[in-house]
């Protein structure tokens, strides 16, 4: 089980710095409703997915949602895997916040992995590979960067 934790915050630099999420009429959206239903279409999904934790947060000054995130597989880019949730709110409930077709912005990063594999499987390792060749996600080019890095002081090594 991988986990993650994202933040999003409004797209809109005004709004931003304007709209408090923790208002009531977005805060039972986007701390439970959102989450249940995002939790429920992903169930069906190819790679099944979990809203853990979901709150709003306005210690910074301006409104930002924390989600823990679980995911079965590795996400290369975690908060694509958000587009259901905030798909679900800015057709709905947030929908007077969207602003160019664009609810959120965010940022996220991988703050656990619990494998129940010792190994990657050399099948898991090329699929994984070939996915981010194909991709070419900012991610996806780091770690071939770093994959290249590894293969080329190995091989260093053998000669």
């Amino acid at each position: 089980m991988h986990r993650y934790t994202c933040i999003l915050w409004l797209s809109d630099d005004s709004l931003r710095k304007t709209v408090d999420l923790r208002q009531d009429e977005y805060l039972k959206a986007i701390e439970i409703d959102g989450p249940e239903y995002y939790n429920s279409v992903s169930k069906r999904s190819k790679n099944p997915k979990a809203i853990t934790e979901c709150v709003v947060d306005n210690s910074s000054g301006v409104s930002e949602i924390k989600i823990v995130l679980e995911s079965e597989a590795i996400l290369n880019t975690p908060n694509r895997a958000l587009k259901v949730y905030s798909s679900y709110l800015a057709n709905g409930p947030l929908s007077d916040l969207v602003r160019h077709n664009s609810l959120f912005r965010g940022s996220a990063e991988e703050v656990e992995t619990n494998s129940h594999e010792e190994e990657l499987s050399d099948e898991a390792l090329l699929t994984m590979l070939i996915r981010c060749v194909l991709r070419k996600s900012k991610e996806d080019r780091e770690l071939l960067d770093s994959v290249r890095e590894a293969i080329k002081s190995k091989h260093r090594d053998w000669e």
